[in-house]
């Protein structure tokens, strides 16, 4: 039924999933929302196959008291929670709710989302499931979703995202820069080693993106892997300017970030 009521009016009905940055005008072209509380959409649950799933409908704040979380990957996702908002809105903004805004930013439509919560999905190798009337269910790796949109059409809903547990060993940092620690962040990055693996995402005023892979041997890091890194976070960025940082700034601190970040995970996997 909530499939058949968003395929109304052409894209002008849309899910009522609220993310931690409210814009100005949160209905702008919308004609009508659908509630979806009653569809059991909030959860976080790991299955037998090692994968973690988090319905869409789940408050950010869920993702801050989670045992499970708050111990994964030395609780990065809980950390990116936390730091989405303040506390009255973690509890009403949702993950789908940060993923879409974080969507609406990659697309140019807003500059504003929690991009710690969203970056951190993104080093975890996050995939988006979604139903579509008519067509049933259907996937996309949540880094295809921030840079293409990955198919998705007006009416589609997103119902969760699931994401593999990571090893025992995996350690992982965030790093950011904000005018006090708990406003938005200006530039943000986080950082994951897993199996010899690096990832890293890097957010400097919009979607955070995903750097490309390295490989590594154990910590320490060698100095030019670092510095690769800082070097690929500057050019992968698309910095925006506005009243609270320069596009200029915000691009030298993405590279600065990613190399602090990177070195704070190294330095937990040594401990």
């Amino acid at each position: 039924e909530a499939l058949a009521l968003l395929q109304r009016d052409g894209g002008h009905t849309a899910p009522l999933m609220m993310g931690p940055r409210v814009p100005d005008e949160p209905v702008a072209g919308i004609e009508a929302v659908v509630d979806l509380n009653r569809l059991g959409l909030s959860y976080i649950t790991e299955t037998r196959d090692g994968l973690m799933h988090l319905g869409a409908a789940t408050p950010l704040q869920h993702l801050v008291d989670s045992a499970v979380l708050q111990t994964m990957a030395d609780g990065l996702l809980s950390q990116g929670a936390a730091l989405a908002g303040g506390s009255a809105m973690r509890n009403a903004a949702s993950v789908g709710g940060a993923i879409l805004e974080a969507w609406q930013s990659a697309a140019g439509l807003t500059r504003e989302g929690p991009t710690e919560v969203v970056a951190a999905l993104l080093v975890l190798r996050a995939e988006l499931l979604f139903m579509r009337a008519g067509q049933g269910e259907w996937s996309a790796a949540l880094s295809d979703y921030l840079a293409t949109g990955a198919g998705a059409a007006p009416g589609d809903l997103l119902v969760e995202c699931r994401f593999p547990h990571p090893t025992g060993g995996a350690h992982a940092a965030l790093a950011r820069v904000a005018r006090t620690p708990r406003d938005q962040s200006l530039v943000a990055a986080v950082a994951l080693l897993d199996e010899g693996l690096i990832r890293i995402a890097v957010a400097a005023g919009g979607a955070p993106v995903l750097l490309a892979e390295h490989t590594a041997s154990r910590p320490p890091l060698a100095e030019a892997l670092l510095d690769e890194v800082a070097r690929q976070a500057e050019a992968a960025v698309t910095a925006a300017t506005d009243f609270r940082a320069s596009a200029e700034y915000r691009r030298a601190m993405a590279g600065v970030l990613a190399r602090r970040a990177l070195a704070a995970a190294a330095q937990l996997a040594a401990q």
